[in-house]
């Protein structure tokens, strides 16, 4: 019976995607918490869980507005009403979903898929540092964990953006720091996979693979360790300069003091552009 309920509302476009049916009791729980502290708690566990929109004896609860930061709540007559989420929760939820994706799981997932692949195409029987590569995964999640626990400090998470302009990012609390540090330690993770590619690459090809024979992955991650080397260097800078500013009084991005805020995005993107080749060029091989 629940999932014809289910399938009926799904035809008449009530609920769309992934869908869910829950209990009535855990329904008005959710939707008391919302009006109390715990309201971050379960807007996330709800994100966290898939969980689209659900139909609950006539009460749906529709998408999180993502424009407009608010859940949206649908009655029985149709009427609906807005639930609004702490626009520094939404803030510091997008900003750490970006930096966990971009540093934590994309540029790992093709470090990873680098080290499965090349040593097969080009006839390496591994890849050439084995205790450089064992170091560049083991910084990992403990720069995951570091940068996920800032949401449990006074003040907050980074809440910035995954650029971290200042002066936005200099207003962050006692997770600043920490921040900074974890996005070192991916950096530093990202740089030791590429040396490693790039030495695999270089130095243990087979007799009869030269490089124009190359296959296009092999080719591609050439080309993306070495901007990984490049770049990485240029993102520690500015954010290294965010925390002088922080803790030691220079004024590189500090407007009243003489700085440019403009000056960090200028540095920033000189890293910003490249890492968008370094994200796609292993796709496109």
């Amino acid at each position: 019976a629940v999932q014809q309920r289910v399938r009926r509302l799904e035809e008449r476009g009530v609920i769309r995607g992934y869908s869910a049916v829950i209990d009535p009791d855990e329904a008005n729980a959710f939707l008391a918490a919302l009006r109390t502290h715990r309201d971050r708690a379960m807007v996330l566990a709800m994100l966290l869980g898939g969980l689209r929109s659900a139909e609950v004896r006539g009460l749906r609860l529709a998408d999180v507005d993502m424009g407009r930061r608010r859940l949206r709540v649908i009655g029985k007559g149709g009427k609906e009403r807005h639930v609004p989420v702490d626009p520094a929760f939404f803030n510091e939820m997008t900003t750490l979903h970006a930096l966990v994706m971009i540093f934590g799981a994309i540029m790992p997932a093709f470090v990873g898929l680098a080290n499965w692949m090349i040593p097969m195409m080009i006839g390496a029987p591994d890849m050439a540092l084995p205790r450089m590569n064992n170091w560049s995964f083991w910084l990992l999640p403990f720069a995951f964990l570091l940068l996920l626990s800032t949401t449990l400090m006074p003040g907050g998470g980074p809440a910035a953006g995954w650029t971290m302009y200042p002066p936005l990012m200099l207003q962050t609390g006692m997770a600043f720091p920490f921040v900074i540090f974890a996005i070192h330690l991916m950096g530093i993770s990202s740089v030791m996979g590429a040396i490693n590619v790039i030495a695999t690459i270089l130095n243990l090809r087979s007799k009869d693979m030269p490089l124009m024979k190359m296959p296009m992955f092999v080719w591609t991650w050439l080309i993306t360790a070495y901007l990984l080397i490049a770049v990485m260097p240029v993102l520690a800078a500015p954010v290294t300069m965010m925390v002088t500013d922080r803790y030691f009084g220079t004024r590189f991005f500090n407007a009243p003091g003489g700085g440019d805020p403009v000056l960090y995005q200028h540095i920033f993107w000189f890293f910003g552009h490249p890492e968008g080749y370094i994200i796609a060029l292993p796709a496109f091989g």
